[in-house]
């Protein structure tokens, strides 16, 4: 879920915190109740949050492997894989409801969520986790076989850096790096989701109040 966000109103030279309160005040203003404004500006934010996941899901679909921004840039980007984190940013997940009180919220779901906020990810049930390198994927990204497990002819190696390998023997003593081992993975902050609805806060507030004026004026 996303966190509760704050949306400010301007109205005859007055800013209205509490964006009810200020919807309230331009309800009476123009002699009308709160409640015939309420199905406006549902509409309004329900058209907002569609746009906010359209452009979040835009900069997550360059496909593996361009596109992915290196770690430390937030918002970043990420590249399409399997195509799961991208089907969980579905406009079928938007959520505006209430009355008095109108909310808008958004489900962020397994590795979105995870994107969106960070992880540090370690193993439960082994020493180590196994993260698969290029000659264990796909073209587009995804694992080749469930498991390490699954691969035949294989052994672990220190390689010069000390890192931990999973390593495939081949004809003539050629040996394939499949998996690096490690403690943990820290994933960070990347998917931008709130940080592209706090961006538009503003914007959405003055169009809540000029599209409640435009109806109701005219």
């Amino acid at each position: 879920m996303l966190p509760e966000v704050e949306i400010e109103l301007d109205w005859r030279s007055k800013r209205y915190r509490d964006v009810e309160r200020g919807l309230r005040a331009v309800a009476s203003d123009i002699e009308k109740d709160f409640e015939q404004i309420t199905p406006l500006v549902k509409k309004i934010l329900r058209e907002y949050m569609t746009g906010v996941v359209r452009s979040v899901a835009q900069r997550a679909s360059t496909p593996y492997p361009s596109g992915t921004s290196r770690a430390g840039v937030f918002p970043g980007t990420l590249s399409k894989r399997s195509g799961k984190l991208l089907s969980s940013l579905s406009e079928n997940r938007i959520d505006v409801r209430g009355d008095d009180d109108i909310e808008v919220s958004f489900t962020l779901t397994g590795i979105a969520s995870v994107h969106e906020r960070g992880a540090t990810i370690r193993p439960k049930r082994s020493k180590y986790l196994t993260v698969p390198l290029p000659p264990a994927l796909n073209s587009n990204g995804t694992p080749k076989r469930k498991s390490a497990r699954d691969w035949q002819n294989t052994f672990v190696l220190k390689s010069r850096k000390g890192n931990l390998l999973i390593v495939q023997k081949a004809g003539g003593g050629r040996i394939t790096p499949l998996y690096v081992l490690k403690k943990q993975v820290t994933i960070p902050q990347r998917l931008g989701f709130e940080d592209a609805f706090q961006a538009g806060r503003e914007f959405l507030a003055d169009k809540i109040a000029d599209d409640v004026i435009r109806e109701f004026f005219t």
